[in-house]
């Protein structure tokens, strides 16, 4: 697969529309899932090559294939500066990448303040970040500073889907009209039928806000 992919790359055509980020990006993420982490640095340096600005989708691609290959914490850390200087700003994909990365190599603690930094600047962790922060102390029999990390998240589950629900009990303005004064069709002198869309519930919105907590919706 990584031979097809690299010999449709070479075949491209030369216009533009065939050299934006978007393809390099699709290449370089396809070479990277064949195991093909050489091919994919030689189509980054021609990426680099063409001064086509980076993105955030690119940068956290080659820190996975700086992961894969071998290179240290401080090559990433380095890596990443230099695409910050570039435009490149935190994003919750670079940063998981970086904190990956970090974790891999056993860097806890610098993983944990990439973590911090990310939170100041307004990046809420997911829980992707929090599973790889555990991953690490968990694997090296710290326990006590793992369950940290865990009830930390579970501290912050809470305060969204608590900020979820005040966001749903709100009253709106609408709500102080009876229903059967809510018109649910046009005037007669649209051309177009406008229909309103049903009434929402509660538990649905809640469900659409937080995807990921749909299982306490349904606890008693």
């Amino acid at each position: 697969m990584g031979d097809k992919l690299m010999i449709l790359f070479k075949n491209l055509p030369k216009s533009k529309r065939f050299r934006d980020i978007y393809v390099y990006n699709s290449v370089i993420s396809g070479l990277v899932s064949c195991g093909r982490y050489d091919d994919a640095r030689k189509v980054y340096d021609i990426f680099e090559a063409k001064n086509i600005n980076p993105d955030h989708v690119n940068c956290s691609i080659m820190l996975t294939v700086m992961r894969k290959s071998g290179m240290r914490g401080k090559d990433a850390w380095e890596y990443f500066q230099r695409m910050n200087r570039n435009g490149v700003k935190w994003s919750l994909e670079v940063i998981g990448a970086l904190i990956k990365f970090f974790c891999d190599e056993g860097l806890k603690k610098e993983a944990l303040i990439i973590q911090a930094e990310m939170e100041k600047k307004g990046i809420t962790s997911n829980i992707i970040i929090y599973n790889t922060l555990m991953d690490p102390y968990s694997k090296s029999d710290q326990v006590e500073e793992a369950e940290e990390i865990f009830l930390e998240k579970k501290e912050k589950d809470k305060s969204q889907q608590s900020r979820a629900l005040d966001w749903i009990r709100r009253p709106s303005p609408i709500s102080s009209v009876p229903a059967t004064e809510i018109p649910r069709t046009s005037p007669s002198h649209c051309a177009t039928p406008i229909r309103l869309p049903p009434p929402i519930s509660p538990v649905a919105t809640t469900t659409d806000l937080c995807p990921n907590h749909r299982h306490l919706l349904s606890m008693p």
